[in-house]
Formats: C-alpha cells, sequence, structure tokens
C-alpha cells in the first residue's frame, strides 16, 4: 500500500515537474488586436500604455506550445495542444496576457475562465463553458457563452452591445446606447 502512495506521489510530482512558466513579449501596434485562444485554464486580459503584449502564466503538461507572433496589425496568443491530447487538466493553460490599452481584444476558450479589465477598445469574447467577468470601455463589443456566467459592467459611456447565452446567467451594469441580450434560459440581471 505504501509503495502505491509513493508511486502516485511519484506521478503528481512528474505532472507537476513537466509544467511550463512561460514569461514572453513581443511588439504591438498600439490601436491594433490582439487575438488569444485557450482551451481550458484562465485568460486574464489587462489594459496598459506598453505598445507590447506580454504573456505570464503556467501551461500544463499536455500544451504542446504557446504562439506568440505578429501579423500585421494583429497579434496572437494561442494555445496549441497536440492532435491527441492527454486525459484530465494537463491541457490547461494559465494566462495573465498584457495588451496596449487601446486594443481590440479577440478572446476564444472552450471551458478556461476569462476576466479583462482595463482595455480601451473593442471587445468580442466567446467561451462555451468558461466564466466571463469583463469591464467593457464604451467601445463596440460583442460578448457570448453557452454555459459559463457572464458579469459585465459597462462605462457608462453609449456603445453597442451584444450579448448572448444559452444557459449561463448575466449580470450588467452600466450599460448605456444599443444593448441587444439573447438568452434561452439563464437568468438576467
Amino acid at each position: 500500500l505504501l509503495g502505491l502512495a509513493l508511486a502516485g506521489f511519484g506521478s503528481i510530482a512528474a505532472a507537476q515537474a513537466a509544467e511550463q512558466r512561460v514569461d514572453r513579449s513581443i511588439a504591438a501596434d498600439p490601436r491594433g488586436s490582439v487575438s488569444i485562444s485557450n482551451v481550458a485554464g484562465r485568460v486574464e486580459v489587462q489594459g496598459w500604455a506598453r505598445p507590447e503584449v506580454q504573456v505570464t502564466g503556467r501551461l500544463g503538461s499536455a500544451v504542446e506550445r504557446l504562439d506568440l507572433l505578429k501579423d500585421g496589425s494583429n497579434t496572437v496568443v494561442k494555445v496549441v495542444l497536440p492532435h491527441v491530447s492527454m486525459s484530465g487538466n494537463s491541457g490547461e493553460a494559465q494566462l495573465m496576457v498584457h495588451v496596449p490599452v487601446a486594443s481590440r481584444a479577440e478572446v476564444s476558450t472552450v471551458s478556461a475562465d476569462l476576466v479583462v479589465s482595463g482595455v480601451q477598445g473593442a471587445q468580442s469574447l466567446r467561451t462555451v463553458s468558461g466564466d466571463i467577468t469583463s469591464e467593457l470601455a464604451g467601445a463596440e463589443s460583442e460578448i457570448k457563452t453557452v454555459s459559463g456566467d457572464l458579469t459585465l459592467r459597462g462605462s457608462g459611456q453609449p456603445a453597442p452591445l451584444r450579448i448572448s447565452t444559452v444557459s449561463g446567467d448575466l449580470r450588467l451594469s452600466r450599460a448605456a446606447g444599443s444593448v441587444e441580450v439573447v438568452t434561452v434560459s439563464g437568468d438576467m440581471t
């Protein structure tokens, strides 16, 4: 029995050792777009005054790599998983992404939670089952989820806002201007 316990501890330590830390930066267009994709874990996006995108955090043992590249005025941050992934949470990535404050943030996840703050550009945020928390700064935004909960706070400045959810709950405050909300079975406040 002790041998099994030690073997289990060894496999946990090996999985933790296989996790990768990430700390990478790339120059970015101060008014460009930043496209971020992650399957599982968490993505936190914060606006800052620098003309660069910085990604810090950790990648699970089943993550193949993190791509960080620039394509014209678009900066891409992508968590890449192998075609055949191991089961469990090893494909998760926990990311903190700093973007130029005036950037357009385009973030897509499957089951990763998403938090956005300090970004003044437009936001296009999509997830299947992750929760989304965002400060909306008066630019056109589109927020979509299937079963994740949404907590959104506008700036009080008029801006087009489109929100859709199937079964996630929505809490929206300080929105102004054109607001379109669609839900199937989620509660709205």
